[in-house]
């Protein structure tokens, strides 16, 4: 295929940014591509989009929370999201919890120690308290406690939920 076809008609720099992606929205349905399609195929694993893929990821640091920014402001996307986080959110705290407390034993425990009683009856004040009695004072250690108190925090409000 000719790509020169698809170019402007008329240089795009005379053209408004809603003209452009509008006559590029209406390109890609001449094409029978969606918009998501686009997305994706330019973000999937194929070399020749490579470089559309970097400056997506590194070339503007802040483009996917601003892709999920913009999902996130309308009700649909926001429910879809939440969906999506709520699948994945607890195995993403878990996993970092026990990558921190394997790579530090800050308590000598493991994160099968981490059983619903134990996090019942865990005090952050006290627990950090032992631990700097114990010299093991260490920055992402306190960011593994915090974790782990906010996942208890998290934890008894939605208990507090389903027993109200």
């Amino acid at each position: 295929m000719d790509h020169n076809i698809l170019r402007w008609m008329c240089p795009p720099q005379f053209l408004t940014l809603d003209e452009r992606i509008s006559n590029v929205l209406i390109v890609l349905q001449d094409l029978g591509i969606s918009p998501i399609d686009l997305l994706l195929v330019t973000l999937g694993p194929q070399n020749e989009y490579k470089a559309y893929k970097d400056s997506f990821y590194h070339g503007n640091s802040l483009a996917v929370d601003h892709l999920l920014n913009v999902v996130d402001a309308e009700k649909q996307g926001h429910d879809q999201l939440m969906r999506w986080v709520n699948v994945r959110a607890l195995n993403i705290v878990l996993n970092r919890v026990s990558k921190e407390m394997d790579s530090l034993r800050v308590f000598r425990m493991s994160i099968q120690d981490l059983t619903p009683e134990f996090l019942m009856e865990f005090k952050l004040q006290s627990a950090i308290t032992q631990w700097e009695r114990c010299h093991c004072f260490n920055i992402i250690s306190i960011k593994s406690l915090r974790i782990v108190g906010s996942f208890v925090s998290m934890k008894e409000s939605r208990w507090s939920e389903l027993e109200g």
